[in-house]
């Protein structure tokens, strides 16, 4: 197959297989937004974009998964939850093969190769590989002790901190 993309965007510099396509992508850049929301009036540029938003409002959840049931509110949801089932991998590391589900998981992994810690802390500035460790670590800094024991009602600001001391029960 072809995957020659002739058509550059003057703008960001992203290419396109073809001249409509690169009309398409285009619109983004101007100001021309058509496309309102009756409810909260977010302005779009594609009317599919708009289709999408108003499921914010509606709840409508009209992909479902044949296996669990589950309800999704666009398809490309659904496609990536579907993984789950068949065990379907298919962003791989260049670097080690591992597989991922997402590409945002696969992205993530890249910075156990790279060692790039773009996400720092406001209160000591370190620096850290994921959002979600940055989200436990500044947890210090403002005293939340959310992970609580359910022995003795002790939190803590780390879940591995509570792991540790749910040993003293034993």
């Amino acid at each position: 197959h072809c995957t020659e993309k002739p058509f550059k965007c003057a703008d960001c510099g992203k290419d396109f297989p073809t001249s409509n396509a690169l009309l398409l992508h285009q619109r983004q850049h101007c100001d021309d937004k058509p496309h309102v929301c009756g409810v909260c009036g977010k302005k779009f540029t594609y009317g599919h974009s708009l289709k999408v938003h108003e499921r914010v409002h509606t709840g409508e959840r009209p992909f479902v998964c044949k296996t669990c049931g589950k309800a999704f509110k666009q398809s490309s949801y659904l496609v990536i939850h579907e993984r789950a089932h068949t065990g379907e991998r298919p962003y791989k590391c260049d670097a080690c093969g591992k597989a991922f589900a997402r590409p945002s998981l696969l992205l993530q992994h890249h910075r156990v190769h790279s060692q790039e810690r773009p996400y720092k802390c406001s209160f000591c500035h370190k620096f850290f590989k994921d959002l979600a460790y940055l989200a436990v670590h500044e947890k210090v800094h403002t005293g939340e002790t959310p992970y609580k024991c359910s022995v003795c009602d002790k939190g803590f600001a780390h879940p591995s901190n509570l792991l540790q001391h749910q040993r003293v029960h034993r």
